[in-house]
This record gives structure tokens, sequence and C-alpha cells, in this order.
């Protein structure tokens, strides 16, 4: 694609930072969940890790609280870590090593927004952008500049929608897949002699 087919990032999306959360704002007892780096695994938020904590009195807790379609990404180091926000979180904030991508949804898709970041196209722009050789960080101003395709916003439902659907079923396959080598393997145990041993082995793990 051409340059004339693209749109900055800052076009089609609100980008926010994350507060500055230090250790003694943590509470088991806290008001708020706090979405770390580490939180971040496979496109997702794992929800049921995140930390509580409570926050200063005069901190915009607005500016920081996540919505259903946000796209969270690391502000240090490595460039892979995104996930996406699929649903409502009250009282969850994003802290300062992440940003926060908020797609105006008048103008994308955030399922494709995040497909396309998580392309070798999409990462290879965000490390473009990225200052730093010890730890690299992830300017606000360089993020704002990612350029993105310029797809109209049905076509990205629509293509979405389709790609989606025929994952879920691959997805479902592989499952069935996974499970047919699995129980092959416990026959060929079987008949081995061995399945007493492995069923031990497997329990004590």
């Amino acid at each position: 694609w051409t340059e004339a087919g693209t749109v900055k990032l800052a076009d089609i999306a609100e980008i926010y930072r994350g507060f500055n959360a230090i250790s003694s704002d943590e509470a088991a007892d806290g008001k708020y969940a706090f979405i770390k780096i580490s939180d971040l695994n496979n496109q997702e938020v794992e929800f049921s890790k995140l930390a509580k904590g409570n926050v200063k009195e005069n901190t915009k807790v607005e500016n920081y609280q996540i919505q259903k379609g946000d796209i969270l990404l690391s502000a240090r180091g490595t460039t892979d870590k995104l996930a996406r926000i699929t649903d409502d979180r009250p009282h969850t904030l994003v802290t300062q090593n992440l940003v926060g991508i908020r797609p105006k949804k008048e103008k994308v898709d955030s399922r494709w927004l995040l497909e396309y970041l998580t392309s070798p196209l999409g990462l290879a722009e965000l490390a473009s952008i990225r200052v730093g050789t010890t730890i690299a960080q992830l300017p606000m101003k360089g993020l704002a500049t990612v350029k993105v395709p310029k797809l109209p916003l049905e076509e990205q439902k629509k293509m979405m929608d389709a790609y989606q659907g025929e994952r879920s079923l691959l997805d479902k396959q592989l499952s069935e897949i996974t499970m047919k080598i699995q129980q092959q393997k416990e026959q060929l145990y079987q008949e081995m002699g061995i399945t007493d041993v492995y069923t031990q082995h497997k329990e004590e793990k």
C-alpha cells in the first residue's frame, strides 16, 4: 500500500497513558484493579491475576479507566505485548508502562486494528518508533503517527466477521485433532505396558 492509502493512528483513535502506580498504592482490599505489562498474555488481559489498590485523591481515574474495545500495548521493552479489552471492566486502570488506544467506533473496528497492529507490518511500524537502547520506550508522539491502512469501516467489520468465523472453526478442529493425537499416544503407552507409570507421572505433575 502507498502513503495515500493510510491514515495516522491519532486520526482513528484516542491514545492515553497509564498512571504512575507505586507499590505502596497496592492493597488487597483496594477499590481498583491495576493492569501491568505482565498481565498481557496472548492478546488478552489476565484479569484474574490483577493487583488491587487505591489511588491518591487528586488522581483523575477516568483518564486511566479501560473501556470495552480498548487496545493496550507495552510502552517499555517488547513491541509485541498487545491486548484487546473485550468487555466492560469498571474500576480497572492502566499503569505507567502501558499505553491505551481507544478506537473511534465510527472510523475503525477495534478487532481489525488489533490484527493489523499485531501483524508483521504493524509490529514493524511500532518497532520503528521505539527509542532507547537499554530498554526501548514507546513515545506517545511517535505512536500518534503510526500508519494504518485506510479501509471503510463496513469492509473491516465484514473482513473480521469472516476471519473470526473461520478461525473459530479451525480452532475447534485443531482441538479435536490434538485430543485424537493424545488418545493415540495413550493407546501406544498401553501397548507398551507403561500406562500405569505414565498416569502416575502425569498426576504428580
